[in-house]
């Protein structure tokens, strides 16, 4: 998987208040609400850039779903996400919106560093959301938004608690530093119209923890004597696993024969105390039953095996 991280250029952003903010994106983001691709449950997503992150808008602003003040209404937008990401770190992210009285839905989700710079990768996940990426025309450039597909609307069911999630692939190197989760949802009323409309906000911040590394200071335990498997899988088609233990460095010999005692493969070659494991691939070998023999040291034994083609 190749993995890229979008960072802004510098000419696309100024700082205003001590916060990114790109040049004129007040009339950016009018121009996408008029325009009808707005969070409240328009089947090809809201526009980008309507997160109310910072250097962004929401579409309760700027004539769109502007009927009730953002966050007025009596129902509950919420961003899930765990406490701390550890570097490569893949998370589930959710997205969870509640109201009765309406009957469609959508949300928009981006993610930025303290510096709301895109941090990370998102990772869509199921047919319910989409992803797109901002070219600089309307949020700063190279900002991730998730937002609901035309499924994930659920459009004209009422009173629902609509769910939706995705991944959030985090940095591969340490020092990224904590990561904002901005978000809007939309429960709308379906009448084809931007009136009616509540439009709801959350964020929720996810430090960055240390990568801890597990070190198992069990002692391995060395096989106590000689003993060879049943392999695994049995029957097969075409290859299985055979495996034997051997309490002490030993020359090995694994002979496979068919049911006429013809020999059909095998291995041989010195291994070290510990359990030996041997993929056997039965090739053009016809359905039928097989053995296989093993000779190391003193020791020797034969197994049945069923080729199933």
């Amino acid at each position: 998987m190749t993995i890229t991280y979008f960072m802004p250029k510098t000419s696309q952003i100024s700082r205003r208040g001590g916060l990114f903010r790109p040049r004129s994106i007040t009339t950016a983001i009018l121009a996408v609400c008029v325009a009808g691709t707005l969070a409240g449950g328009f089947s090809a997503g809201p526009g980008d850039g309507q997160t109310d992150a910072p250097g962004e808008s929401n579409c309760a602003k700027f004539g769109c779903h502007t009927t009730f003040a953002i966050d007025s209404g009596p129902g509950v937008f919420t961003i899930g996400a765990p406490l701390e990401y550890v570097p490569g770190e893949t998370i589930d992210i959710t997205v969870a919106l509640s109201q009765s009285g309406q009957r469609r839905w959508g949300f928009e989700v981006t993610a930025l560093d303290a510096s709301n710079q895109p941090l990370g990768l998102m990772l869509i996940t199921n047919s319910r959301t989409l992803l797109s990426i901002s070219n600089g025309s309307v949020a700063p450039i190279g900002r991730q938004y998730v937002k609901h597909s035309a499924i994930g609307t659920d459009a004209g069911l009422p009173d629902a608690s609509q769910g939706w999630s995705f991944k959030w692939i985090a940095p591969p190197d340490a020092g990224f530093g904590p990561v904002t989760f901005w978000g809007t949802g939309s429960a709308a009323n379906f009448n084809t119209s931007s009136s009616g409309d509540y439009i709801y906000t959350d964020a929720i911040t996810v430090a960055e923890g240390l990568a801890t590394e597990v070190v198992d200071e069990t002692p391995e335990q060395l096989p106590g004597s000689f003993a060879l498997h049943q392999n695994f899988p049995n029957p097969f088609n075409p290859a299985t696993m055979i495996t034997f233990d051997q309490p002490v460095a030993s020359t090995y010999k694994l002979t496979i024969y068919n049911i006429l005692g013809q020999r059909v493969g095998g291995f041989t070659g010195p291994a070290a105390a510990g359990v030996v494991s041997l993929q056997w691939d039965a090739g053009d070998n016809p359905s039928g039953v097989y053995f296989y023999r093993l000779s190391a040291g003193n020791f020797t034994a034969t197994r049945k095996m069923v080729v199933l083609k």
